[in-house]
């Protein structure tokens, strides 16, 4: 049969048996921070069975996910190996790069200063920077949070230029960054700028998603609040909402339950960078966190609960739906990904195929991971999974649509 329509078949049949009820718990042998009513509510062996086959049809290592409906996690489990050489087995604590969801970390932490006052959404970043942030094609018309945040502001997409690099091993530091390295980058009299940093659009034009730009953000938290970026998000952020197993840091991890990142070459194959050596990413306030979806589930329900999680009140609840209101509509993106394309503030919303009203983020890196946070407002049920490789291919995209689908499918019916 040809492949394609192989793939077809079993997509159409994995969502039909996606009704279906709930049966038995499969939780054994594996550690989890959520409590004793919660692990109760993991029943589901055709669930982990449907999982783990879509996890062997779209080649991942391994594949941690979990489901969330209304202010708790009622499912959560790991298939696969986080390590393959060493028979390491994936649970809901296994701890991954979640690559692009860091942003919704850094516009929570961003906007948290704002609840307080410090800025307003439409001030001129150069009120608060320590160099002047002007896009040099448009030098008059100026940079505002509001523009940083929805990824309007004119800076490029994810364009490195003559940057010193992406990542690095180990916990690397940059003595310069992010003073004066962005500085650099960023301005014309810099040592590491290039005409390519900036777009020939006006800021507030148009949409251009850009990592940089949310290093500016992770910058102007700094600034605002006098705290480094990483200890900010910790003492704000991970330690109120009992994030234990999340950070920038490889040093505040377990490494023994980090997943090691595997790309796979073109003959099929699953090979490693790095002799399994973890990396810190540079810019890493757009991209550089760890966590487990055991974590990262408490910051979903906050957000999916105006901002409160287990009474713990994470950011105003005006401040939640203007973070969650579309702010930009971007027809480029839409057109690339056949798929509505929607930015708030560090937050997706968008429609795919078979499953409308998402909102939340995602994340991909080159040198191995794919996550995944999401949830249906409507429906007030949220899934995060994530993987420790990134497949290439449109094949792939059908494969992740449909664990996307069984796993709203079946939060539903939890």
């Amino acid at each position: 049969m040809n492949r394609k329509i192989l793939t077809i078949v079993i997509l159409i049949v994995l969502i039909s048996f996606s009704t279906c009820q709930a049966g038995i718990s499969y939780t054994e042998g594996k550690q989890s921070y959520f409590t004793k009513e919660e692990i109760s509510k993991t029943k589901n062996p055709l669930l982990n069975l449907k999982l783990n086959l879509l996890m062997k049809l779209s080649k991942l290592p391994s594949l941690s996910a979990c489901i969330i409906k209304d202010d708790e996690v009622v499912w959560s489990n790991g298939f696969g190996f986080y390590d393959l050489e060493n028979k390491k087995k994936a649970t809901d604590n296994t701890i991954y790069l979640i690559c692009s969801i860091t942003k919704s970390i850094t516009a929570t932490a961003l906007l948290q200063l704002y609840d307080q006052g410090l800025f307003d959404l439409d001030d001129d970043v150069n009120n608060y920077l320590s160099f002047s942030l002007r896009n040099p094609n448009h030098p008059d018309d100026p940079i505002t949070f509001r523009m940083l945040l929805a990824h309007q502001s004119s800076i490029n997409s994810n364009v490195y230029c003559n940057a010193t690099g992406q990542y690095y091993i180990g916990d690397y530091e940059i003595p310069s960054y992010p003073y004066p390295w962005l500085m650099d980058y960023l301005t014309p009299n810099g040592s590491l700028y290039s005409p390519e940093v900036w777009t020939g659009d006006k800021p507030g034009e148009k949409m251009h998603y850009s990592g940089i730009g949310y290093c500016l953000c992770g910058y102007l938290i700094e600034l605002i609040s006098g705290q480094k970026y990483k200890d900010y998000c910790k003492d704000h952020i991970f330690e109120p909402l009992q994030m234990y197993n999340t950070s920038f840091n490889l040093s505040d991890l377990n490494l023994d339950n980090v997943a090691i990142h595997y790309t796979i070459n073109n003959s099929g194959l699953i090979t490693t960078y790095d002799s399994h050596e973890h990396f810190t990413l540079l810019p890493y306030p757009g991209g550089g966190l760890r966590s487990s979806v055991s974590d990262l589930s408490h910051f979903l329900i906050a957000h999916m609960n105006n901002g409160v999680y287990k009474g713990l009140r994470l950011l105003n609840e005006s401040t939640v739906n203007e973070m969650h209101k579309v702010q930009y509509y971007n027809d480029e993106v839409n057109y690339r990904y056949g798929t509505d394309f929607q930015y708030g503030f560090g937050w997706l919303i968008r429609n795919r195929p078979f499953i409308k009203d998402l909102s939340g983020h995602t994340g991909a890196y080159e040198l191995g991971a794919r996550t995944k946070m999401l949830y249906r407002p409507s429906k007030n049920t949220g899934i995060i999974y994530f993987t420790n490789t990134l497949p290439k291919g449109r094949q792939f995209y059908i494969w992740e649509y449909v664990i996307e689908k069984v796993l709203f499918r079946y939060a539903e019916k939890l």
